[in-house]
């Protein structure tokens, strides 16, 4: 017999190096997370939403418990049933760029 799994909307932000931010959208101001990138723009920060499930964000969490803030951003890429960026056609251009610590001016 096939369950269906539990999905759930997470939301945060991204940077240069990878996951910023990793929380349940529900329990997150989407406007101070918007800001907030904007505050970083130098790092390519944007926000995004990514609808996963419980299996894919426990192991994106567990990348980001670890340090492995780039590989927990492409894991949930590739997991994600949705994934979602604020900033319209520039915020999706800078999304495709991420994770890359290259581009941070201050590295």
């Amino acid at each position: 017999m096939k369950t269906e799994e539990n999905t759930q909307t997470y939301t945060g932000i991204a940077d240069c190096h990878g996951i910023e931010s990793f929380n349940l959208k529900e329990n997150m101001n989407q406007s101070i997370l918007s800001i907030r990138a904007n505050a970083n723009d130098q790092r390519h920060a944007v926000v995004y939403e990514a609808d996963m499930t419980d299996k894919f964000k426990d192991g994106v969490m567990r990348l980001l418990n670890t340090g492995n803030y780039g590989d927990a951003l492409n894991v949930m890429r590739v997991t994600a049933s949705e994934l979602r960026v604020a900033g319209g056609a520039r915020g999706a251009k800078m999304f495709l760029k991420l994770p890359n610590p290259e581009l941070d001016p201050w590295a």
